[in-house]
Formats: C-alpha cells, sequence, structure tokens
C-alpha cells in the first residue's frame, strides 16, 4: 500500500508543472520564474563569497597523534635536528604532518646514502677540500701556499699502486651532558669524509662521554696505530689525553678553546679568549679609548682574562677593575650598591644635571646568567652605551643576550665564516636543521685532516715549510709549531632589531 502512494506522489509532483501552465496567467509564471532566477543568483552569489573566503583564510585542520601514519614517522625519524638552542642544546625539531611524495623521494635517496656510507666510512681517502689561499696582507706572516690538486696528489703516487691505509681517531663525547655536542660534531665530521672518493683514509670514533682511564686510549691507540687524533671537545678530556699521547708523536688537531693546553704537536682550535681580548683591545686602541673599566665574575676564567688585559695594556691603563663573586649575584642589595659604585654615579640634583661617563669602555667578562644579571642594573645607573663602549667575548652572540635591551650597541668578536650557504646546502643533503659554527668547524678540521694524513712530511715538517695555511669554503686557519692555531675574526655589535652587525668604524 505504501509502494502505491509513493508512486501516485511521484506522478502528482510530475504532472504539477503541466497544472500550473492551465491553471495560471503568464505574469505569474513569469514572476515565479524570476524569483527562481534571482535565487539562483543569489546562490552563486554566496558561494562565490565562500570560496573566496576559504582562499583567503584557510582553515587548518589539526590531526590527532594517533591518526598520523606509522610509516611517516618511521621516515622522519631518519633525520635528526641539529639546531641549537639558546642554553646551547640541541634539540630535536618536530615534523608537521603529510609529506609531499619529492620530499619522500628525497628521504629515500637520504637513506640510501645513509647505507652506502657504512661500506664506505672506514675506506675512504681525501680529494681536494682545499681552495686557493687569498690571505689580506695582514694575515700573510708567511708566503701563502696554494694547496692546488696536482700539489698534494703528486705526493701520494706509488708505482706499485698499493694502498697504504690511514686511520684518524676521533674522541668526541658520545654520552653524557654533552653528547648532543658530540653527535652534531660527528656529522660535520662524516659529512666531510663522505665527499671523499678514494678508499685508504678510515675515521675510528671513541666515546669521551663515559669516565675513561689513560690505559683505554693507550690501548686503542696501540691497536689502532692512528696517523692523527681529532678531538677531543672539552678541555678535562684533553688534559688526560696529553698525558698519554705526549711521547708518542701523534699530532693532536682538539676543538678545545684553551689555548694553555696547546703544546708541540698539540693544536687548540677553539676561538680561545685570547684571541677574542687581543680583537677587543685592538679596537679600542684604534678607536683611542682611554678610560677603560673591567666587570668579571670571580672565578678562575674571570681572573685568567683579567690577568691577561693587564699584561696586553701594560701600565695599568685600567682605570678600575670588580671581580663580582656568586654571593653578590645572588644579593640584588650588594650587587646594586657594587655596580652603582663602579660607574661612580651620583642622583641628580637638577633636571639639568647630565651624568658623565668614568669609562670609555668596559671590558664585560662572564657567562650568560652573568651577563643578564648585571647589564639591566649598568643602564638602570645611567650607562649610555652610545657613550660607553661594552666589550664582550663571543658568549654575546646567544639569541637569548641579541634580544636583550640592555645590550644594545654592545661589541663582540666572531671568527669568520665564509660561504655559510654553501655549507648549509651540503649540510642539508645529508642532515635535517641549520648548522651551526662548531658543525661548520667540524667539517673543516675533518678537510684538513684527511689532507694532513696523506703527506709524507709529518705536520710539525709541514709547518716548518710554511704548509701551514688552509682554507676551507674561505674559512681560514693557520697552524703554528706551538700549538697555537690562528683564525680570522670580526668584531660585531648588537642592534636595536635584535640583530648582529659587523663594526667597521669607532662609532
Amino acid at each position: 500500500m505504501l509502494n502505491i502512494n509513493k508512486i501516485l506522489v511521484l506522478y502528482i509532483i510530475t504532472l504539477l508543472p503541466f497544472l500550473n501552465s492551465c491553471n495560471f496567467g503568464k505574469e505569474n509564471v513569469e514572476l515565479k520564474q524570476n524569483l527562481v532566477e534571482k535565487k539562483i543568483l543569489q546562490l552563486d552569489e554566496e558561494k562565490k563569497e565562500k570560496d573566496k573566503n576559504d582562499i583567503e583564510n584557510p582553515k587548518i585542520i589539526l590531526k590527532k597523534e594517533g591518526n598520523v601514519k606509522k610509516e611517516k614517522l618511521q621516515l622522519a625519524n631518519k633525520k635528526q635536528s641539529t639546531s641549537n638552542s639558546v642554553v646551547f642544546e640541541f634539540k630535536n625539531e618536530r615534523y608537521l604532518e603529510g609529506m609531499y611524495e619529492k620530499k619522500y623521494e628525497k628521504n629515500l635517496k637520504i637513506a640510501e646514502k645513509a647505507i652506502q656510507a657504512t661500506f664506505k666510512m672506514f675506506t675512504k681517502v681525501p680529494s681536494t677540500g682545499m681552495e686557493k689561499l687569498t690571505f689580506s696582507k695582514s694575515f700573510q706572516e708567511t708566503k701563502p701556499i696554494n694547496y692546488s690538486f696536482k700539489n698534494y696528489y703528486d705526493s701520494l703516487s706509488d708505482k706499485k699502486n698499493t694502498i697504504i691505509e690511514k686511520t684518524v681517531l676521533v674522541l668526541l663525547p658520545h654520552t653524557g651532558p654533552y653528547k648532543d655536542f658530540g653527535i652534531n660534531l660527528r656529522r660535520s665530521i662524516d659529512l666531510g669524509l663522505l665527499e671523499e672518493d678514494r678508499e685508504s683514509i678510515k675515521f675510528l670514533y671513541f666515546d669521551t662521554g663515559k669516565n675513561f682511564k689513560n690505559e683505554n686510549i693507550l690501548t686503542l691507540i696501540q691497536k689502532s696505530k692512528p696517523n692523527l687524533i681529532l678531538g677531543p671537545l672539552l678541555r678535562e678530556n684533553l688534559v688526560k689525553l696529553k698525558l698519554t699521547v705526549r711521547n708518542l708523536d701523534i699530532p693532536v688537531i682538539s676543538f678545545t678553546n684553551d689555548h694553555s693546553l696547546s703544546e708541540d704537536n698539540i693544536w687548540v682550535t677553539g676561538f680561545s679568549p685570547e684571541d677574542q681580548i687581543n680583537k677587543l683591545i685592538a679596537y679600542s686602541k684604534k678607536c683611542k679609548r682611554e678610560k677603560l673599566g673591567f666587570i668579571g665574575i670571580d672565578n678562575e676564567y674571570g681572573n685568567l682574562v683579567l690577568k691577561f688585559i693587564k699584561r696586553k695594556l701594560k701600565n695599568n691603563v685600567l682605570a678600575e677593575t670588580i671581580l663580582l663573586q656568586k654571593e653578590t649575584l645572588s644579593n640584588k642589595k650588594i650587587l646594586n650598591l657594587e655596580l652603582k659604585n663602579f660607574l661612580g654615579f651620583k642622583e641628580k640634583s637638577d633636571e639639568n644635571d647630565i651624568f658623565i661617563p668614568k669609562f670609555d669602555s668596559i671590558f664585560l667578562i662572564g657567562n650568560t646568567n652573568f651577563v643578564l644579571e648585571v647589564m639591566p642594573i649598568l643602564t638602570f645607573y645611567d650607562l649610555d652605551l652610545e657613550q660607553t663602549d661594552i666589550l664582550g667575548t663571543s658568549i654575546l652572540n646567544d639569541e637569548l643576550l641579541i634580544n636583550e635591551h640592555s645590550l644594545i650597541n654592545a661589541k663582540f668578536p666572531i671568527v669568520e665564516q665564509n660561504q655559510e650557504a654553501v655549507f648549509e646546502k651540503k649540510w642539508n643533503s645529508m642532515w635535517f636543521g641549520t648548522p651551526n659554527e662548531l658543525a661548520r668547524l667540524g667539517y673543516d678540521l675533518s678537510k684538513i685532516s684527511i689532507w694532513l694524513v696523506n703527506q709524507e712530511l709529518t705536520f710539525k715538517d709541514l709547518i716548518r715549510k710554511n704548509k701551514n695555511k688552509f682554507a676551507i669554503l674561505g674559512n681560514k686557519f693557520q697552524f703554528y709549531n706551538n700549538g697555537h692555531v690562528f683564525r680570522p675574526s670580526k668584531l660585531f655589535k648588537i642592534n636595536s632589531l635584535g640583530k648582529v652587525k659587523e663594526v667597521v668604524d669607532c662609532s
């Protein structure tokens, strides 16, 4: 019965237009047509407006973590982030959902490259990796050497075509609190090695993150017989290593910046406090800064830098110095009083009084927390960085400090970094994220190490023959027999936009 009713209803609906045409006049038909056309136009306009809003204000649909496909998460884990935070810790970047096919293919190529790397990692030999040197006149203490392709492959030619395997022992923390730094350095070293084509060199890695003994290193050296040791990263590990290798005549190129540990056959490549202070003193002399002050943290580092500045300046040019203890830094009332007296600040008797700066320049030496404690107080007591230079070490090259308002115009040195875009492209061909200065140093030293171990002469003999200058993608190094390594640097200042800008004059 229901089916019959449905058929009748459909039949009536079908006949309805014909009945309407018979029962209603032409005016009513036209009126209905106009209404229908008007409705259609209105719907079209509403659809166009909706499409426009969708384009201008696209909706972001967030998926729950459980909806992410498992294979995408596994693929994302093939790359690790090496970007560092303001506290110098490398963090893993979170992957966004949705991966394009091109990116998927790229990751497959990277995975394939990584698999090939496992077979080639310990059987590599260098290609060029060096460039024609173009040091400035001020840098040319000796005639630059042109490390051309022909130059350092002539020495490797062998009539019997026998392959002599060379070994580089790399000491890095793969565990412990500094493991992220170690992982970052290893990636940069691997990148330098994987660019090479021949098969007569291998890199062996030793974990310095654990509390290893000198006997462990000695046993490994006796077994592997390395031609060169690259590392370690930490000062205390270099102290251990020196006792072990001192009589073994194996060159050591470390990543540390404590030049007090450098000696014959042990080179320190980090940007040392001494090199940085020399840059700041040279700037002060050039700009005729005569009233100099010093504010530092009262520890071994602060005292060392203060003694070095006094020795370099001579004649007690420092007008006043102050070393702040941890207890003072934690007591805001005492800290305010100490810094107020240091600046010679006096309350204004009237609004027309002008505060005359006591110093042309102030050396500010301490870690990030020290700087953040001291600088706001100095500016509170009318220290004007337009009139008085604040001179700090490369510790100021930190995102947190660069965005600190009280540090606008503060100056600090940075080692020259050339062809950064080229290196970043190389890095991203293998790893994920933006490389930092430490990664670049690892890459540069891997290239230098590969070249050195394939020379007939020892490194000390090469230096005696003035073959001690290297340029890797424009980054320059000059090695000396006393273990010192010179790297050109530039002076920068923090501007009001939270950026660093090179200092080109005395303003």
